[in-house]
């Protein structure tokens, strides 16, 4: 064998070998759970993963060990600051202690948890981690690879509601509480979830809560917030 051919084949050894490492360094940044999520959306993913509230630290150590898009300069600060700042929009909530996300504290939602079908837990995270998306149930059923008629049946069965009600309420829940915890206009919250129909959602929002959100905000800057509230 002469020189040249040596030279080939070691080339060509060592372009597998970087092969061989790029799948592997793909494969475990896929493996990541959180891997390039910004710290808003690997915090609700976490818990909706979870399926119920979490304390502070378990949120802060499993995002980083999950690779999270959180800052290589004090990302314990910037994780807990994002708690901070999801808590007072009203995008998460804290629940004796522990955050969680609010619709586990409304009464017209199963909880997370109960649904087992793999395809449906990923449609809630789905749900729940992009929430300044609106959603089809085609979309929704595309991502796991079902019909829309077939995930319907099955969220329909696991959670109690169908897709996009489901969603829908969620949305609802979270667009009061950021009315009662945060200054931005109605407009900017609808825009932060995703919403393009005012009108409609503002409907459905009435029909659940007996008031307009207008009316609502109003009387909420009325009444003096509770301790701990």
């Amino acid at each position: 064998m002469n020189s040249m051919e040596t030279l080939v084949q070691q080339r060509q050894r060592l372009l597998r070998e970087l092969a061989q490492i790029q799948a592997a360094l793909s494969s475990d940044d896929s493996k990541s759970p959180f891997a390039h999520l910004p710290p808003g959306k690997a915090i609700r993913k976490l818990l909706a993963d979870e399926g119920k509230p979490c304390d502070r630290n378990t949120i802060v150590h499993r995002l980083i060990a999950g690779k999270a898009n959180v800052g290589t300069r004090d990302p314990e600060s910037n994780i807990k600051r994002a708690i901070d700042v999801n808590l007072q929009l009203g995008l998460l909530q804290d629940i004796k202690g522990k955050v969680g996300l609010p619709e586990w504290q409304f009464k017209g939602l199963q909880p997370d948890r109960s649904a087992t079908d793999p395809r449906v837990k990923l449609v809630l995270e789905k749900m729940h981690t992009d929430l300044d998306q609106s959603f089809s149930i085609a979309q929704l059923a595309e991502s796991v690879q079902l019909s829309p008629s077939r995930l319907s049946h099955l969220f329909l069965h696991e959670v109690g509601l169908p897709p996009l009600d489901y969603l829908r309420k969620v949305k609802m829940l979270i667009f009061r509480n950021m009315l009662r915890n945060s200054n931005l206009k109605q407009k900017e919250i609808l825009e932060h979830l995703g919403i393009a129909d005012r009108s409609h959602f503002s409907r459905h929002f009435k029909k659940l809560f007996h008031k307009s959100p207008a009316a609502l905000r109003k009387q909420e800057s009325r009444t003096p917030a509770a301790c701990g509230a």
